[in-house]
């Protein structure tokens, strides 16, 4: 079964070898046929584990083969920053490329068609409205410092799919979504803060100046997502039009 590292780095054309060893009568590939990341098959062309990690690697306890020496190629690559810049460069992505940066840096949206996206937050948006056919891994990093491709899940639906938020894989159900959407940026057109909207915790002042019936109409739209469903309300949050969005679409018109 090809787990999720290996579906990226299939779709993207990517193709990580470990190096060539510096001994003599040394293997090139690890002894073992479980990769100890994934625990998918490495087909007897795993990386030795200690040549695939950094010694800052972190995510020691997402091993699902714990007793392998084998790191698969998939997960190699979604590891490696080098594997990652040569792939950005031959698919000629525009974004922002420097010697440490990585998986680890950007969100990522990989689609079974071959597609990467870098996506800002106005994708990530635009991508849960209206998701891809087909297979595809939504991976987003709201710190710009972690890993998240390899802890992701494989869609492969348009109505009922995972997506990789940080640390955390959350089931999304398209039309849930596109509610708490529409309730939160709904108080997000009346001038209220992502941050109050998303904590309950607002400004009086902004109260009395929408009026505090058309803000108790509008908060107890969005009120139930904070109980019944925590972790999307979370990527709504991340990913919804601002209250300057709104402000700048009345000044336009």
């Amino acid at each position: 079964m090809e787990t999720t590292t290996q579906f990226v780095a299939r779709v993207l054309g990517i193709v990580h070898e470990p190096p060539l060893p510096k001994k003599k009568n040394s293997s090139r590939y690890a002894s073992g046929k479980t990769c100890w990341m994934c625990g998918g098959d490495t087909c007897g062309k795993g990386w030795p584990r200690s040549a695939a990690l950094s010694g800052g690697f972190t995510g020691h306890d997402f091993a699902l083969a714990m007793d392998s020496d084998a790191i698969c190629q998939g997960c190699a690559a979604v590891l490696s920053g080098k594997a990652w810049q040569g792939m950005v460069a031959q698919k000629g992505t525009d974004v922002k490329v420097w010697g440490g940066a990585g998986w680890n840096n950007y969100s990522h949206l990989i689609a079974e068609d071959g597609t990467y996206i870098v996506p800002k937050r106005k994708d990530i948006r635009r991508i849960l409205l209206d998701p891809p056919y087909g297979k595809w891994v939504l991976a987003i990093n709201s710190s710009g410092q972690k890993h998240t491709v390899f802890r992701a899940q494989v869609a492969a639906s348009q109505t009922h799919f995972p997506v990789q938020f940080d640390e955390m894989t959350v089931w999304i159900h398209a039309d849930r979504f596109r509610q708490c959407l529409a309730d939160f940026e709904a108080l997000c057109d009346l001038g209220f803060s992502k941050d109050s909207i998303l904590s309950g915790e607002y400004h009086h002042a902004q109260m009395l100046k929408v009026g505090i019936k058309e803000w108790r109409e509008a908060e107890q739209k969005i009120a139930p997502w904070r109980t019944s469903d925590p972790d999307m309300i979370t990527i709504v949050h991340f990913c919804a039009l601002g209250p300057s969005h709104f402000e700048e679409t009345r000044k336009e018109s």
